[in-house]
């Protein structure tokens, strides 16, 4: 089973598949043009406990673009995390009573369907679907619980995103990147305690993972390679 698995086991096979989707990415760049982004994204965060609440989540994130279709970012997520019913009853491993403000800096590799698709008239609109996946570093803040304040442990734990989205581009005048329009779905897992605090050594699946929904924009700030577009262009 893979809650099970030493942590160090899944850490190489996500950092072996970012290297993979990295090289893939360089390997099938269709020119030297790079540009850099800034994002911000806002949506949902839900957890799969029982009673789950779906609350506010937004992220800040840096694109670096060494092609059209295949991108790096680094992104700082922030959201409520939260479950339970009002009077924390029935208590159990899968419904705790708990809210975790959490904070996560995650580094992503993002590799773009037009990668792997050529240019087509007919499948242009695919190529704009792409997969992701990374590391990083979540923040438990729990800030409500139930029923003992000292039952529940803040901590730091590793988090592996997997992330499915499309990007609607706007370019300028010039034909040069400007605007990108993000959605995106992502299951992150949560290694260690979870999510919930909960400090017990028989950890129940649920508490494991959580899920992100968003809509947000990237911003090209500069753009490198056949010419130059000045950065924080305006």
């Amino acid at each position: 089973m893979i809650f099970n698995a030493p942590k160090k086991y899944h850490m190489n096979k996500v950092l072996l598949l970012i290297a993979f989707i990295f090289i893939c990415g360089t390997l099938k760049a269709q020119n030297d043009e790079q540009s850099l982004n800034l994002g911000f994204n806002a949506g949902g965060v839900n957890t799969y406990f029982t009673n789950s609440k779906a609350s506010f989540g937004y992220s800040v994130k840096v694109n670096y673009y060494p092609s059209d279709f295949f991108d790096v970012s680094l992104e700082t997520q922030f959201g409520t995390l939260s479950a339970g019913t009002p009077n924390g009853f029935p208590f159990s491993l899968n419904n705790v009573n708990f809210i975790n403000k959490y904070q996560a800096v995650i580094v992503k590799a993002n590799l773009h369907f037009g990668t792997l698709i050529d240019e087509d008239a007919f499948l242009d609109p695919m190529r704009h679907f792409y997969a992701a996946t990374g590391i990083g570093y979540l923040h438990n803040r729990i800030n409500d619980i139930y029923p003992d304040a000292s039952t529940y442990i803040r901590y730091k734990t590793p988090v592996i995103p997997v992330e499915f989205g499309y990007n609607i581009n706007i370019k300028s005048y010039y034909n040069d990147p400007l605007l990108k329009i993000n959605l995106s779905y992502s299951l992150n897992y949560v290694t260690g305690l979870g999510l919930d605090g909960f400090n017990n050594v028989q950890v129940p699946a649920s508490v494991h993972f959580y899920s992100f929904y968003s809509i947000g924009i990237e911003y090209t700030m500069a753009v490198f390679g056949r010419h130059s577009v000045p950065l924080l262009r305006f």
